[in-house]
């Protein structure tokens, strides 16, 4: 088959496609109807997760339901990605999972065998779509710089460590590229070219919209950038700063995609409306989790910010 005639992303990994495939090869037909009932279930399984970190983390039963409710029920995003066959959805559950064994991780609060449980989630970051090896860096790049920030105990015994999600992210990454090699498929030829400063600055105004704007996350943003002030300078003295560089990295991250985005004047602001919500949607849950962090320390909860240093790995 010849893969090069497909115009539409042809280079994309196939995780989602080869479920929907599998789906209809069971059914013996192809039944798009029935294959949008998988989303609910990426759906429920993302609230899950979240709600299990939080539980992890300390928070009370009730502090987790609510902070859960919160992100599901808050702008439109979320709710529309249910019914629709994107694999934003997906991907935003294995980033949930990636980033938050290793916030765990790097709290000391991680079950045993997180590091392995965590290069799993990154395969699956790898094979969920094409922005999921960058997200994966970025993950791993936040990770990096908050152990050497904060400096704990066997400092380069922890840094190397983070070789087995590496090794979990290349076994997703490799085969694929392979494959798209020996089938001269272009990677990402849409998409990287040279950069436009005028869409830099024009993206920066439609992500400060969809950051605020209720219709895209309700007020789920703007109760982030609060959390993190009343942190205040005990961020910089936590783990939590896993957490704010993840998501400032690839807020930033953003901005340069559309910088390089080879569009016109005039297809640019379209081209923005029909993407922001979803790269945005891939990182939207790490706010929650990061959020839930603060409503744990109003409940009166033991508060990450205060810890000075990385706690040792249990």
């Amino acid at each position: 088959m010849d893969l090069t005639c497909i115009d539409a992303h042809n280079y994309y990994p196939n995780l989602v496609p080869l479920l929907l495939s599998y789906l209809y090869f069971c059914l013996g037909q192809v039944n798009d109807h029935l294959a949008q009932g998988l989303f609910p279930l990426w759906g429920a399984l993302l609230l899950a997760l979240l709600y299990s970190l939080l539980r992890r983390l300390s928070l009370s039963r009730t502090q987790a339901l609510g902070v859960t409710a919160f992100f599901a029920l808050n702008g439109t995003v979320f709710v529309i990605h249910l019914h629709i066959a994107y694999a934003d959805l997906p991907l935003a559950y294995f980033c949930l999972a990636a980033v938050g064994l290793l916030y765990l991780w790097l709290t000391g609060a991680a079950p045993r065998g997180s590091l392995p449980m965590a290069a799993g989630f990154f395969t699956g970051l790898a094979w969920c779509k094409y922005e999921g090896p960058p997200l994966a860096g970025t993950i791993l790049l936040a990770a990096a710089l908050t152990l050497v920030w904060l400096r704990p105990p066997d400092l380069k015994g922890r840094v190397l460590k983070l070789g087995i999600p590496i090794l979990g992210l290349a076994a997703g990454y490799f085969p694929w590229r392979q494959f798209a090699a020996l089938r001269r498929l272009e990677m990402g030829a849409d998409h990287v070219q040279s950069l436009y400063p005028q869409q830099f600055l024009e993206a920066a105004s439609f992500l400060f919209t969809a950051l605020i704007d209720p219709f895209y996350f309700g007020f789920l943003w703007p109760a982030l950038a609060l959390a993190l002030v009343f942190c205040g300078r005990s961020l910089w003295r936590s783990p939590r700063l896993f957490l704010a560089l993840f998501l400032g990295g690839n807020l930033l991250a953003i901005l340069v995609a559309y910088g390089v985005a080879p569009t016109s004047a005039e297809e640019f602001p379209s081209y923005v409306r029909a993407t922001l919500d979803r790269l945005l949607l891939h990182i939207t849950p790490v706010a929650a989790l990061l959020i839930g962090e603060r409503v744990k320390e109003l409940g009166g909860g033991p508060g990450i910010c205060e810890q000075e240093a990385v706690s040792s790995e249990q």
